[in-house]
């Protein structure tokens, strides 16, 4: 899953399969979902994020009960979730990922 806001277009697009979209369905005005091509949710588009979220949820990405795979280490693909105010990654909450790079966590 990869979460990103634009700011300067005051999108927020929440990724939540590596998949293209093929279609959409706007569920309210400035939100929609995106499909692929089997119909299946790939996505969800924010327009006017500020308006619809807020800028104190908008800078503030809070992860919980994520599955961290602590047997197999964190996998190539892998990209850490960043506070979306400073772009800054955050550390898993054991701090698994800022003692893998050899830093402290935050």
């Amino acid at each position: 899953m990869l979460i990103t806001y634009d700011s300067t277009a005051d999108i927020l697009y929440i990724e939540l399969r590596r998949f293209p979209a093929n279609d959409s369905i706007e569920v309210e005005k400035g939100v929609t979902i995106m499909l692929d091509k089997e119909r299946r949710v790939v996505g969800i588009e924010v327009l006017q994020a500020r308006e619809h979220i807020g800028m104190e949820q908008l800078r503030s990405v809070i992860l919980r009960d994520l599955a961290w795979d602590t047997s197999s280490g964190i996998g190539p693909d892998y990209r850490p979730p960043v506070d979306l105010a400073t772009q800054r990654p955050l550390a898993p909450p054991n701090g698994r990922m800022a003692k893998q790079e050899g830093r402290s966590p935050p």
